[in-house]
């Protein structure tokens, strides 16, 4: 197994075959430029939302474009993405 920090939450996690990606963040929520390095996204087959901060998933239709992975997230970040006009 590989644990990989990516940032901020963001922890990417492989074991054999399987990759799986939690609190992903993007970089127009940091100040020092640092960005979610996109490349991964083809090889995640998951992706967690632990909790509802909306730098975790403002940009997840993006995200979605570059991966087939599910997203698992909480009802009350359900509600967050709605209101912003997210994907459902």
């Amino acid at each position: 197994m590989e644990i990989t920090w990516l940032g901020t939450a963001s922890i990417l996690i492989k074991s054999n075959d399987t990759v799986l990606l939690f609190d992903p963040f993007f970089s127009s929520f940091r100040n020092d430029g640092v960005s979610f390095p996109m490349e991964i996204l083809p090889q995640v087959q998951a992706i967690f939302i632990t909790h509802p901060h909306f730098d975790h998933f403002c940009n997840m239709n993006s995200v979605l474009k570059s991966s087939a992975a599910s997203v698992y997230v909480c009802k009350k970040g359900i509600l967050i993405a709605e209101q912003h006009g997210l994907d459902g």
